[in-house]
């Protein structure tokens, strides 16, 4: 896809997102059992590459090749590195210590995302964690019916069995990477599974 191939093109090398950066901050980590990650709609790697560095071994996925392409070329003969293309509305995910996703599971189609949901927080391990965003009903791409957008209570009802280390809610206009203005209404969670 163009887009796809122009987003990630424009993102490449980018910093590491800042909800993955205060999981690490707030030590986190530390919490975790083994070192095994997923990093969901993984883009241009740039968080991937983040989680290798702090010697977690990373599978990631995404749904478009051009992202593997990017990922494989900045990141090579790594055991530690595994790439998966999926889309998220048939996701198969393996069990791991930290299931990650940034500005991604919007992307999956409202009739799948509970399907989804429900096979990200079965494959996290016990004492892991899910570090993670959600677009709320303010958002500026509200009414794109091929996104889900969920309300606060919905997006802290999916980690009914998690605890909740943190969570904030977000809203703000910034510029999108192909150039537009945007209204952001974002929900970011940090849960570890009891």
């Amino acid at each position: 896809m163009k887009n796809s191939e122009e987003y990630y093109n424009k993102t490449k090398g980018n910093n590491p997102s800042g909800l993955l950066k205060t999981f690490f901050f707030m030590n986190f980590d530390k919490e975790l059992k083994g070192k095994t990650a997923i990093d969901l709609g993984a883009g241009a790697g740039n968080d991937t590459k983040y989680l290798l560095e702090k010697g977690f071994k990373v599978t990631c996925i995404d749904k478009e090749e051009k992202s593997k392409e990017i990922i494989m070329s900045q990141i090579t003969q790594n055991e530690n590195l595994k790439f998966e293309l999926q889309e998220f509305e048939i996701l198969k995910l393996d069990k791991a210590d930290l299931i990650y996703s940034c500005f991604s599971l919007h992307l999956c189609n409202p009739d799948k995302f509970n399907n989804m949901m429900n096979e990200i927080t079965n494959n996290i391990n016990n004492n892991g964690f899910f570090v993670g965003n959600f677009l709320g009903e303010e958002d500026g791409w509200y009414g794109n019916d091929r996104m889900t957008f969920l309300p606060k209570e919905k997006a802290l009802d999916y980690f009914k069995d998690f605890e909740i280390k943190y969570y904030a809610e977000k809203k703000y206009i910034k510029d999108l990477v192909m150039g537009e203005k945007k209204k952001w209404h974002v929900f970011e969670i940090i849960a570890m599974k009891k």
